[in-house]
């Protein structure tokens, strides 16, 4: 999870492939964040509980964005 930069960036790594989603409006980060995941699980046929490491950036950025990923 990236919200560091600005917009918003997910990845999801399976055991055979990979997923990922981008979005450029900083301003919506907050609200789009957890469909995002959501769509990148349903892309991957996979269920939240199948997650076993969740990684965020941590900056530089703004403390905003930061905030939003680590949260």
């Amino acid at each position: 999870i990236d919200t560091c930069q600005q917009g918003l960036s997910l990845a999801l790594k399976t055991k055979t492939a990979f997923f990922d989603d981008e979005h450029h409006d900083y301003q919506q980060q907050s609200s789009l964040l957890l469909t995002k995941i959501q769509h990148l699980l349903q892309k991957a046929n996979a269920k939240i509980d199948n997650i076993t490491l969740i990684a965020v950036t941590h900056g530089p950025g703004p403390f905003t964005g930061v905030r939003i990923g680590v949260s």
